[in-house]
């Protein structure tokens, strides 16, 4: 009993002084202590690393997201939200919103296509699909796209998403195409698209697979 008693206050001491860390302005110890309470006191990260999701600090921002990838409690949600920024949203808070059909994960992934950044384009691109059809016109002209592997990303989303709306980009892709990793994704995508070209393509590519 005592002995149990003395750990509980030492795990009690040990907290305290992991949450006094985070208020430090010295970005390894605030990191410390993040992962400290990630590890040792997992029922409670997300009520204590949950405001630092929203820090100016790039890497103490990435450090208390992780853990609260995986909650899907409102409160983790609402602090993975807080993530999102105009200007620097980190990826994992996106996807992690995206994954739970968060509406306030769309226009992050919109702007990201509309935007500068080559990586934020080819980001946005694979994941688009969890917008489901509303995203197929973007996908649909990211085929063709000038850079090549942005319209592989698009490829990701449209296998998951696979309608006949984009059936004629599909084809021109697919016509133009000579990797043949990608063919047979373009195949499998074809496959899912219940119409008579879709089915008249894949005959042809059995008779000339090139």
């Amino acid at each position: 009993g005592a002995n149990l008693k003395r750990r509980e206050a030492g795990d009690e001491a040990a907290l305290a002084t992991a949450i006094e860390g985070l208020k430090s302005s010295d970005e390894s110890i605030v990191i410390s202590a993040i992962e400290y309470v990630r590890h040792h006191h997992e029922d409670r990260q997300t009520e204590i690393l949950g405001h630092l999701c929203a820090d100016q600090r790039k890497y103490v921002r990435s450090a208390a997201i992780q853990p609260l990838l995986t909650d899907d409690s409102p409160a983790a949600v609402e602090s993975l939200a807080s993530a999102l920024s105009d200007s620097d949203s980190e990826y994992s808070a996106v996807l992690a919103l995206a994954k739970r059909r968060d509406a306030r994960a769309w226009p992050v992934l919109l702007k990201m296509i509309q935007g500068d950044s080559v990586g934020d384009q080819r980001f946005a691109a694979e994941n688009l699909h969890y917008i489901g059809n509303d995203a197929l016109p973007i996908l649909r002209d990211l085929l063709a796209n000038d850079d090549e592997k942005l319209r592989r990303a698009a490829l990701t989303s449209l296998q998951k998403i696979a309608d006949v709306s984009v059936l004629d980009a599909l084809l021109k892709y697919a016509a133009a195409e000579t990797r043949s990793d990608e063919r047979s994704r373009i195949i499998d995508t074809l496959g899912r698209i219940n119409d008579p070209r879709s089915i008249q393509y894949l005959e042809t590519f059995l008779d000339d697979p090139r």
